[in-house]
């Protein structure tokens, strides 16, 4: 295991707060506008993995490709997921207005 993948998977088990298993981005699915709070816990666990990769590129030297993409998915497309799902939150409730909630 490259030291990238160690620091990221270490972050990535330490965030992903132990009183919520099994309550993965899936279960966030059904009712994703009633679930805000959960999908951005998750979220926030994820995003903490990535600013793990990124702290392991700057102190270890470039990754694998692979991890380039897990970096970038965890820092650029999350955050995305997370507007996304504000989005389908203010839809749903009839504002049409981002409340960041």
């Amino acid at each position: 295991m490259s030291p990238h993948h160690g620091l990221s998977i270490s972050t990535v088990i330490s965030a992903s707060c132990p009183g919520f298993p099994g309550h993965w981005p899936c279960s966030c699915i059904p009712s994703i506008e009633t679930k805000t709070e959960r999908f951005r816990l998750l979220a926030a666990c994820t995003f903490a993995g990535g600013l793990a990769r990124l702290v392991s590129l700057l102190l270890v030297g470039a990754p694998s490709l692979g991890h380039v993409a897990g970096l970038c998915i965890e820092l650029l497309a999350v955050p995305a997921l997370v507007w996304w799902q504000g989005h389908v939150v203010n839809k749903a409730s009839g504002t049409g207005q981002f409340s960041g909630a």
